[in-house]
């Protein structure tokens, strides 16, 4: 597991890809130490690309040693691959032809091709699963017989691109669930208010559609509802190495007005970056005096979500303008952050 320094320090904010940290860094050297490693909780989802790029660019640091670390082993090949694809964008000349070379030259110059093009050519569609034409009375169907795990699967899926079908309810509470939360979340989503009676029921009985119940009681539950939110976060808390998860428990609890303040002071400086947005929207609901100095920050975040609802919202003065014109303008920027930051700037 990797290491992160406290978030009282600029290192460790660095790490954990805190607005503040990129607002305040004035040692390469900081920044240097966060190319090196993988300091994301969880890479496949958790942004760091442009942030670092953006520290690079602006430090002024040298990119012959990013270039270099395309030969190296993991993670360094894989930091060093978003970044310079990043810079690559930006228009970097230097980059551009290192890169270029290194595609004709290196071993995984084919990876390093596809990520930097970025457009994939389209794969063949495979014929739809025949269950696609089927009616819901048959997709039900389906999951009251002991079918393949897998179909049972495809056919939540399935449900859950179709409005909330409530019979689908009551054949939960009789078919094996077992490993399939996720799709069941889905399907039952489609449901809304509906299914919280069933999700109150669910939570009661501690089986294995509690993420679904917590789920749907997190979206639309009341009052009534606020202690198995809470008990889901001691859950989450009491898990080894469990940083996700929570993104929909405080937005539940801020929408409720249950007393979720504390849980997002300490979650604004978790290393798993990607539910930052949420926990910055419901800190605009339970605690908007403290939201309004993070949506500040919010405009350095490494997170493209936490950024486009700092700028969307953040309040307007000198320093805030000119960062949003800097976001309107950089070619590494998301396009609807791009576009939230020139909203604002012609309001």
């Amino acid at each position: 597991m990797t290491f992160h320094e406290s978030a009282r320090t600029i290192a460790g904010q660095l790490q954990r890809g805190l607005g503040r940290g990129a607002r305040a860094v004035r040692d390469p050297a900081l920044v240097e130490a966060c190319l090196r490693r993988q300091y994301a909780w969880d890479w496949q989802v958790d942004s760091r690309d442009v942030y670092l790029a953006r520290l690079v660019r602006d430090l002024g640091l040298p990119v012959q040693p990013i270039l270099a670390r395309l030969y190296a082993e993991e993670p360094e090949f894989t930091v060093s691959l978003g970044v310079l694809a990043c810079l690559e964008a930006a228009g970097i000349e230097e980059v551009v032809a290192g890169v270029r070379d290194y595609i004709e030259r290196g071993r995984r110059g084919p990876e390093v091709l596809e990520h930097i093009d970025r457009e994939p050519p389209a794969p063949r569609s495979a014929p739809p699963p025949p269950h696609l034409a089927w009616s819901n009375g048959e997709l039900l169907a389906v999951l009251r017989a002991p079918a393949p795990r897998s179909l049972h699967r495809s056919v939540l899926r399935e449900l859950a691109r179709r409005p909330g079908e409530p019979e689908l309810l009551d054949v939960l509470n009789t078919m094996d669930t077992a490993g399939l939360g996720g799709a069941i979340v889905r399907a039952v989503a489609q449901l809304g208010s509906v299914a919280v009676p069933a999700a109150r029921r669910w939570a009661a009985a501690e089986g294995p559609l509690r993420q679904a119940a917590v789920s749907i009681l997190a979206a639309h539950g009341d009052e009534a509802d606020v202690p198995v939110l809470l008990a889901e976060v001691v859950r989450l808390d009491s898990t080894p190495d469990q940083l996700c998860g929570y993104d929909e428990l405080v937005t539940g609890l801020a929408r409720i007005g249950g007393p979720v303040a504390a849980i997002l002071r300490r979650l604004w400086l978790t290393p798993h970056s990607y539910e930052r947005a949420s926990y910055l929207r419901a800190y605009r609901i339970a605690d908007p005096a403290v939201a309004e100095s993070l949506l500040v920050e919010g405009l350095w975040d490494c997170e493209e979500g936490v950024r486009r609802v700092a700028a969307e919202h953040v309040a307007l003065d000198a320093e805030t303008r000119e960062r949003l014109g800097y976001l309107r303008d950089d070619p590494m920027e998301d396009a609807g952050v791009r576009g939230a930051a020139a909203a604002r700037l012609e309001s």
